[in-house]
């Protein structure tokens, strides 16, 4: 009885080890390069944990448009369970330039978390199109490459 107990200890503190390294904050963009004057999206995704007091970066140099709007799913597939919380952020670019929009941070068990920070290029409306579809063409030669590997 005592072994089959330290097994099933051990396996629930395995299971909780795998699940902590598995915590992330992830800022994400719909578009790096955006033409003034037009939206985009900005998410903050925190994976595999429980949140309290986002604290988002400030948008100077951006309109806020919408946000956060907050969505949050869970997955589980073969007995792994997975979650996630998504923070995300309507911008409207106001001026020309490249801009950083700096990490936020947001709580986990009493601990502060940073996400990445995101680098918007704002051009003029002809440059930034012809930026999109060099992205696209870049994103479908990966796609591409990955589907022939």
């Amino acid at each position: 009885m005592k072994k089959w107990l330290l097994i099933v200890l051990a396996i629930f503190t395995f299971v909780q080890y795998v699940e902590a390294q598995d915590v992330r904050f992830v800022a994400t963009a719909t578009k790096t390069s955006v033409s003034e004057g037009e939206r985009f999206q900005v998410t903050y995704t925190l994976h595999n944990a429980q949140g309290t007091r986002l604290s988002p970066p400030n948008f100077k140099d951006f309109s806020v448009l919408m946000g956060p709007s907050v969505s949050q799913s869970t997955q589980i597939i073969n007995g792994a369970m997975s979650q996630q919380i998504s923070y995300s952020y309507i911008l409207q670019a106001n001026t020309k330039g490249t801009f950083t929009i700096g990490p936020a941070t947001i709580t986990v068990n009493g601990n502060p978390m940073q996400s990445n920070s995101l680098t918007i290029k704002v051009l003029e409306p002809s440059q930034a199109e012809q930026e999109q579809r060099e992205q696209a063409k870049q994103q479908e030669r990966t796609l591409s490459q990955q589907a022939q590997d």
